[in-house]
C-alpha cells in the first residue's frame, strides 16, 4: 500500500481475511516491511498498526488520526472490542499517548499496554523491516523492528509483552495462508496412514481422512507418492493455483507438510458427499452446508490403451480441461475459469463433461451446448428430466455464462467475479458467437506426457464401495 503526495487521507488497511484458531494453535510469526517519509514535515500523519481482530471486523467510524482505525469515543477501552495491536505511532495524542513517538501495544483500547520511544523522522525515507512473534507456551508477544540503512544506537529495537490471546480475542480470528504442518502432525491425524482411513487413490496419490488434535477439526490429507518423478512439480503447482485463485468454492487448502520426498496436502473435509452423486452418481464435494466445492488439483498420464473403463474416467477429466491447459500444462485463473463453466454445463444438462457413449455431435459438452447456441435453441439443453419445471430466464443465463466461460479464446473469459455478477444479473452477457470456432496454443514437450487436470476422481477402495 502506498500513498505519496499532498491529500489527505483518513484511514486505510490491508487484511487478511482467512480465519485461524487463536485458542488452539496460537504460535504464529509475521514479517512486513513499511517507510515513513515525513518530507521534512513537523507533523506526518498519526502512524500505523498491525493488529488481530474477530472475523469481519468493521473499521470503526470517526476512528482516523490517534485512533489509528482502531478505536474511537464510543468503542474505546471496551472488553468487547476483542482487538490486539501494534501501533508505531507517529504522534503524541495528550489525551492517551505519552508525549513521544512510539513503538505500542494495544489491547483493546486505544491506550497503552506497553510502549518504547521511536523516532519516525530520523528514519524518515528508511525501510523498517519488522517481526512479530506471538509464543501461546510463554504467553508472550515480542516485536522487534530495524532499518535497512539508518541506525541510532541510543534507540531500543524491541518490545515483548505477557498476554494471553485466549483471553481477548475469540477463538477465531483474521489469518492469512495455509499452515505448515510437521509430518507428527498428519501421521497422529491418520493414524499412520491406516488404511481404514484411506477416503480414496488414484494415479500416484491417495486421500486420508484425518483429525488434526490442534485444530479440532476434520480434514483431508492428500498423499503424493515419493515414486512420482513430477511429485515436487506438482505440490508446488497446487498450492501456488488454490492460493492465487482464492475463491469461495475451492475446497480449502488448510495445510501442507514437505518432508524428504514426501508430500502432502491437508484439505478441509467435506462431509455430504458430492454434487455428482446427484447428476451423476459419482462425486464433487460438497460442505457442511452443501455448498459445492471445486477441489484437487493434480495429474493424468496420458495412456496409449483401446477406450475402456479408465480411458473413460480420463476422457471425462480432460472435458474440464482448457485447450491451452492441455496444450502447455501451465494453469492459471482462466482454466480454472474454463472448468467452471463446464460445470455450470453439467449442472444444467445432467450430462458429463465428455461421455463417449453419446452420439459424437453431442458427446463433448461444452461444443454440443455451443451448437444448440448457435442454431438459438440453447434452452433445448436443459436436462430432461426438469420436465420444464425451472425458470428460463434464470437456465438461459446459467447456460450462456457456462458457455461464456468456456469460450475457447481465454482472453474472451470472464473473471469469476464478472461471472458471478452476470448470474445474479448484475452485468449483462456478451453476445457469442453462433459457431465455436478453435483456439490454437502451442504444445509444450512436458505436456506430450503428462496432462495437469482440475477435477481428480478418486476411485474408492474396496470397504468403502
Amino acid at each position: 500500500m502506498v500513498y505519496e503526495g499532498n491529500a489527505r487521507p483518513h484511514v486505510g488497511t490491508i487484511e487478511f481475511t482467512s480465519h485461524t484458531s487463536s485458542w488452539r494453535l496460537t504460535d504464529f510469526s509475521t514479517l512486513f516491511s513499511f517507510i515513513i517519509d515525513t518530507q521534512n514535515q513537523s507533523e506526518y500523519g498519526s502512524g500505523l498498526a498491525f493488529f488481530l481482530t474477530p472475523v469481519g471486523f468493521q473499521i470503526p467510524v470517526n476512528s482516523t488520526g490517534g485512533f489509528l482505525g482502531l478505536f474511537n469515543t464510543t468503542y474505546n477501552d471496551l472488553s468487547s472490542n476483542q482487538i490486539v495491536g501494534v501501533e508505531f505511532d507517529t504522534f503524541a495524542n495528550p489525551k492517551w499517548d505519552p508525549p513521544y513517538e512510539h513503538v505500542g501495544i494495544n489491547k483493546n483500547s486505544i491506550a497503552l499496554a506497553l510502549t518504547t520511544p521511536w523516532n519516525a523522522s530520523f528514519h524518515s525515507g528508511d525501510t523498517a523491516d519488522v517481526w512479530i512473534v506471538c509464543n501461546s507456551t510463554t504467553k508472550n508477544l515480542s516485536i522487534s523492528w530495524s532499518y535497512q540503512i539508518t541506525r541510532n544506537r541510543y534507540e531500543k529495537t524491541s518490545i515483548s509483552y505477557q498476554i494471553d490471546l485466549t483471553a481477548v480475542l475469540p477463538e477465531e480470528f483474521v489469518r492469512e495462508g495455509p499452515w505448515r504442518f510437521t509430518y507428527a502432525d498428519l501421521v497422529s491425524a491418520t493414524n499412520n496412514f491406516a488404511e481404514e482411513r484411506k477416503m480414496g487413490e488414484g494415479g500416484c496419490r491417495a486421500v486420508y481422512k484425518g483429525h488434526l488434535v490442534g485444530l479440532d477439526a476434520a480434514v483431508a490429507v492428500k498423499q503424493i507418492s515419493r515414486g512420482l518423478k513430477q511429485g515436487n512439480e506438482e505440490f508446488i503447482t497446487e498450492v501456488k493455483m488454490i492460493n492465487s485463485l482464492g475463491p469461495r468454492n475451492l475446497v480449502q487448502l488448510i495445510g501442507w507438510c514437505h518432508k524428504a520426498n514426501e508430500f502432502l496436502l491437508v484439505y478441509a473435509f467435506m462431509p455430504n458427499g458430492s454434487l455428482n452423486r446427484h447428476l451423476f452418481g459419482k462425486r464433487r464435494p460438497l460442505n457442511s452446508r452443501f455448498k459445492v466445492k471445486l477441489g484437487d488439483l493434480g495429474l493424468a498420464r496420458l495412456m496409449d490403451h483401446e477406450l475402456g473403463p479408465l480411458m473413460t474416467r480420463l476422457a471425462r477429466k480432460f472435458g474440464y480441461l482448457a485447450t491451452e491447459y492441455m496444450s502447455t500444462g501451465r494453469a492459471s485463473k482462466q482454466s480454472y475459469v474454463y472448468s467452471f463453466g463446464v460445470v455450470a454445463l453439467e449442472i444444467v444438462t445432467g450430462r458429463r463433461s465428455v461421455d463417449p457413449m453419446e452420439q459424437s455431435s453431442q458427446m463433448n459438452l461444452v461444443e454440443w451446448v455451443w451448437e444448440l447456441h448457435g442454431k438459438n435453441r440453447v434452452v433445448k439443453a436443459v436436462d430432461e428430466r426438469l420436465k420444464m419445471d425451472f425458470d428460463g430466464k434464470q437456465v438461459e443465463r446459467l447456460l450462456v455464462v457456462g458457455l461464456w466461460c468456456a469460450h475457447p479464446d481465454k482472453g474472451l473469459r470472464p473473471s469469476v467475479r464478472q461471472a458471478l455478477q452476470a448470474l445474479n444479473f448484475e452485468i449483462p452477457v456478451p453476445v457469442l458467437p453462433y459457431k465455436m470456432s478453435p483456439a490454437v496454443y502451442p504444445v509444450t514437450p512436458s505436456a506430450t506426457t503428462y496432462v495437469p487436470y482440475l477435477f481428480k476422481e478418486f476411485i474408492p477402495p474396496p470397504h468403502i464401495r
